[in-house]
């Protein structure tokens, strides 16, 4: 995947997370993507495609880190999100033929 460079927010509507195409997840308004890639600097790790139409907010890594001397909690809270669903991602078996090193593949 692609390195990630922005953090977004589900104002309304609906999205499904995959892996290796399969469905892992299903996600709403009030929650975040793209919070691996900024907190652990990897390539994105799975793919969102909208389920309707859908509102973001788009927080970019530069104005994050913008941010943090005045939200010192947030990074914290974004990090500790983003550790929670990795570790929850390796309890899910990955589908035959997956290669983690090349999820889009």
């Amino acid at each position: 995947g692609e390195p990630g460079g922005s953090l977004y927010l589900i104002e309304s509507g609906s999205v499904e997370v995959s892996v290796g195409g399969a469905a892992v997840a299903r996600l709403g308004p009030g929650d975040v993507i793209g919070e691996i890639g900024l907190t652990v600097a990897e390539a994105r790790t799975a793919d969102v495609k909208a389920l309707c139409g859908c509102e973001m907010l788009e927080l970019s890594a530069a104005e994050l880190w913008s941010l943090l001397p005045r939200y010192q909690g947030v990074y914290s809270a974004i990090k500790a999100l983003a550790h929670a669903r990795l570790t929850a991602a390796s309890a899910v078996p990955l589908p035959p033929g997956f290669d983690p090193a090349n999820p889009g593949a």
